[in-house]
């Protein structure tokens, strides 16, 4: 910034100085109107260039400042995208983590459905066997039923024989005591 401003000012200071010199020589010498005109043309022409430096000064600080407007916003932007990438990438990080947590939760939970359904087949076919032996059971007592009641139905005749055979001997005692 104090590089621009200290060659705007030679430069105008330069022009200025070289003006001023020419300007006194043409009064003090005695030339032609010819000359004069030249003269005059030469100012223009040192003035036009003068103009023309400080237009270029200006743009090029324009210019110059322009550009490190252009840098800094381009900073900003780089700094910027890098925070949004490094927020994406944080976010991608917690969402595979998270989906490895789902994965395993998942793996657990399938184990455990497996032992659940071995463990329901088994507990099905227990309940299948203790259904056929309560049905081997069931059978079996009515196998045992009917035997008791067999045994039951020969007791009551072995009894009614045997009460019949002592009331024989009862009777054949008692004939054979009074005969």
């Amino acid at each position: 910034m104090v590089a621009y401003y200290c060659s705007t000012f030679l430069l105008v200071l330069t022009c200025t100085v070289t003006i001023a010199v020419w300007v006194r020589e043409q009064r003090k010498s005695d030339r032609t109107n010819g000359d004069r005109k030249f003269g005059k043309v030469m100012v223009g022409l040192w003035l036009l260039m003068l103009v023309i430096g400080l237009v270029k000064e200006s743009t090029t600080h324009s210019h110059s400042i322009l550009k490190a407007e252009q840098r800094r916003l381009l900073s900003d932007e780089i700094v910027r995208l890098t925070n949004e990438v490094r927020q994406r990438d944080l976010g991608l990080e917690v969402a595979a983590k998270a989906q490895a947590g789902l994965e395993k939760q998942v793996r657990n939970l399938s184990v455990r459905l497996d032992e659940n359904s071995k463990s329901h087949v088994t507990s099905i076919d227990s309940e299948n066997r203790l259904r056929e032996t309560v049905a081997t059971l069931s059978e079996q007592n009515l196998d045992l039923k009917q035997t008791l009641n067999r045994v039951s139905l020969k007791n009551q005749q072995i009894e009614e024989a045997v009460t019949e055979e002592a009331a024989r001997q009862r009777t054949f005692r008692f004939w054979t005591f009074m005969l």
